[in-house]
């Protein structure tokens, strides 16, 4: 059994040292030619990024009968940064972050969200409240009321009245033909 890893190339290249360049060129370049491992933009890959909480910057919507709500990591922001507002039917989530460095003004962070969303007909915009968590996640939610549905009700089954039969309406005549 062999530690190395078999290369058939290697028949070729006869010198450690070509051996060592070659392996190293494949390492390299490996990344190139590996398939497509999934539908993630390949920026999401990258170890720097993989400390960001990319995932939840969209936000997560929950739909469900009797609410409504939305949850998006702000933890970047300062609650006086943050706006919400509601027009017509869109919920809009805006967060600005301004900063300078240095006193001279060359050096500044600015960070900048504007998120949309449009609710369903039947929340009810009156009730829309915001909550924003200690660990930076803010949480809209509101009430749906239920459009459509009539309440639950009871039908009264009505019994028809008995239909005599062909001997019995002779009889109820009182003709007796």
């Amino acid at each position: 059994m062999s530690v190395f890893r078999y290369n058939p190339r290697d028949y070729f290249y006869t010198s450690p040292m070509e051996r060592f360049i070659v392996n190293l060129l494949d390492n390299t370049f490996d990344d190139r030619y590996r398939p497509l491992q999934s539908v993630a933009p390949y920026w999401l890959n990258q170890p720097v990024l993989n400390e960001c909480n990319i995932g939840n910057a969209l936000g997560e919507v929950i739909n469900e009968k009797d609410k409504f709500a939305i949850q998006v990591d702000v933890s970047h922001f300062h609650p006086k940064e943050l706006s919400v507002s509601v027009r017509d039917r869109e919920l809009s989530i805006e967060g600005h972050h301004k900063e300078r460095n240095d006193h001279s003004g060359h050096g500044s962070i600015e960070r900048h969200f504007v998120r949309k969303y449009v609710m369903p007909e039947e929340v009810q915009t009156d009730t829309i409240e915001s909550h924003l968590s200690d660990k930076g996640v803010l949480t809209i939610c509101a009430t749906k009321t239920m459009i459509g549905l009539p309440a639950a009700r009871n039908i009264p089954i009505r019994a028809s009245p008995k239909e005599p039969e062909a001997g019995e309406k002779s009889a109820s005549n009182g003709t007796g033909q």
